[in-house]
């Protein structure tokens, strides 16, 4: 929802009304870590667009979270663990369906000779938005560029469902390529050349990185205390998911050697697995209360090399399985 509140009252419109109006919790405005149901969050776009007269504000959207993509996280994150666009692409991938089950990319068998198609599919239960699917292309291709440090490397074809819209503008101005609308599907056609070309993947460019994302964690915190055990706990959630959610990156990424960092936590009596085992507990509860996430997506956001692996974590720390828990804490809530 970042950018979501500037840009909304920006074109005098009350963002409230519209999150109302989509049947989302007015927290989740300010609470970083609530989940948002991928189908209220296409209906708020869908709404969002038709209130403000606005055919594309999910393009514009996309743009005003740009350049830095704190809205990202662990996704932004993987340029710095991979060599090239096309490696970033399959993690990428793969770190989504962790996070999602409402949409996802695959990898279509190649057609023609140095290009490859990514095709895009929305959970068959989720409407058809249009406003989504371009807001989630928008993102893609701006990342795209980011990744591998080409501002004016473009997809050579992106393909739209949707019939095109009265004003081509604001597409030409993002995507920069081909755009065929009234398609069969949904996808991006990229170059191998781009698809090969290196990624940041420049630790000296990941600090600062990190520090904006968890700048952006600790000003919306009303519980920061300025610890070392808070910051970590902060920090954890934006990298968690990478799969290299180690005390060695978290204190890189903190400008730390790793005995500063463990010296701090030792003497505010824990130490680095201990606020992960934290972490990764209330992220586990809050996805398994809030959310219809499938076990074994919940423990691969939270990088369990495994479905057991996970299943046996939160029985440590609950003294049940983790559908259990789901079953216990749905029950336990109120009838409306």
């Amino acid at each position: 929802m970042i950018g979501f509140v500037d840009l909304v009252r920006g074109l005098g419109q009350d963002p409230l009304n519209l999150i109302e109006e989509a049947g989302l919790p007015v927290a989740s405005l300010t609470d970083q870590d609530l989940l948002i149901p991928y189908r209220r969050h296409a209906l708020l776009l869908e709404i969002a667009a038709r209130r403000l007269e606005r055919p594309a504000f999910a393009l514009e959207w996309a743009c005003a979270v740009a350049p830095h993509f704190h809205n990202l996280g662990p996704l932004t994150l993987l340029e710095y663990f991979t060599s090239t666009f096309r490696e970033w692409i399959d993690l990428g991938i793969r770190s989504i369906s962790f996070h999602t089950n409402g949409f996802n990319f695959r990898k279509i068998p190649q057609t023609a000779r140095g290009q490859t198609t990514y095709r895009y599919a929305s959970d068959s239960f989720v409407l058809s938005s249009r406003q989504q699917t371009e807001h989630i292309f928008a993102l893609t291709c701006m990342l795209a560029r980011r990744v591998t440090n080409l501002p004016h490397e473009n997809p050579l074809l992106v393909r739209f469902s949707h019939s095109a819209p009265a004003d081509l503008a604001p597409h030409r101005k993002i995507f920069r390529c081909e755009i065929e609308f009234d398609a069969s599907v949904d996808e991006f056609v990229f170059s191998d050349a781009l698809l090969d070309a290196g990624t940041n993947g420049n630790f000296s460019l990941l600090q600062p990185l990190v520090k904006r994302f968890v700048r952006y964690r600790i000003d919306h915190s009303p519980l920061y205390d300025q610890s070392a055990r808070m910051t970590v706990a902060l920090t954890i959630p934006s990298v968690v998911g990478t799969g290299n959610c180690s005390i060695e990156f978290i204190a890189d990424a903190l400008g730390l050697t790793v005995k500063q960092l463990q010296r701090q936590l030792t003497a505010e009596g824990t130490n680095f697995s201990e606020v992960l085992d934290e972490v990764r507990r209330n992220m586990a509860m809050r996805l398994l209360t809030e959310s219809h996430a499938p076990i074994e997506r919940i423990g691969g956001l939270l990088d369990y090399s495994s479905t057991p692996a996970f299943s046996l974590a939160f029985k440590r720390w609950a003294g049940v399985s983790p559908l259990q828990y789901r079953k216990k804490a749905l029950t336990a809530l109120p009838t409306r």
